[in-house]
Formats: structure tokens, sequence, C-alpha cells
């Protein structure tokens, strides 16, 4: 039939159940004072729509009631 197309896909290959490289802490931390998030983290937070949009925060900016990226240990 003219106009239509297929397109053969390989399977999207399950992970593996002991795959390690993705961790994730719940919890909450006292901060330190006087605290401000880096403008890395800002940045993340208002891509993934904390700042403004549906699940935007009030106390954003100081990190209340938002997840935080955490990508080394360091942090």
């Amino acid at each position: 039939m003219p106009g239509i197309l297929f397109i053969d896909e390989d399977p999207v290959a399950a992970s593996h159940p002991n795959r390690a490289d993705i961790c994730c802490f719940a919890g909450f931390v006292r901060l330190r004072q006087p605290f401000a998030p880096g403008r890395e983290v800002l940045r993340w937070l208002d891509e993934q729509g904390w700042v403004k949009g549906p699940y935007s925060r009030p106390g954003y900016a100081q990190l209340l009631d938002v997840p935080v990226p955490v990508e080394t240990w360091q942090q």
C-alpha cells in the first residue's frame, strides 16, 4: 500500500537483574547553614519541573521537599 512504511527493529534487551550502576538514597538530611545549592542543581530542578510547573515547590531554592541528584560520593 502506498504511504505505509514498516520498519523492523530489534527488541529492547532487558536489563540485568544484578545491575549495579544505579542507586537511590531516600530520606531526610540536616542542612548546614548557610546553604545555597549550586547552579547545576537549580538548573536540574528547573528542567525536571520542580521550579515551575506541576511539581513546583516554594522551597526549592533551599532544597525543601524536592529530589536532589547525587552524582558523586563527595556530594
